[in-house]
């Protein structure tokens, strides 16, 4: 049975994606990542003990 969603091991884990997105899927399968620049970046501005915050947080919030 073919299967959509592929799980590897990434930088940051393990990642679940849809290996026939042409986007987001394809730069994770050729490259191993997906928009490091922007991640790097959020790991500026955002502690460890943060993260989960902004997961409860609506755009008038930020």
């Amino acid at each position: 049975m073919w299967q959509f969603n592929i799980c590897h091991e990434f930088r940051y884990g393990k990642i679940m994606y849809n290996q026939l997105d042409q986007y987001v899927g394809r730069s994770l399968k050729l490259y191993g990542e997906y928009c490091q620049g922007e991640a790097a970046l959020f790991e500026q501005i955002v502690k460890p003990a943060e993260t989960g915050k902004f997961l409860f947080m609506s755009n008038k919030d930020i």
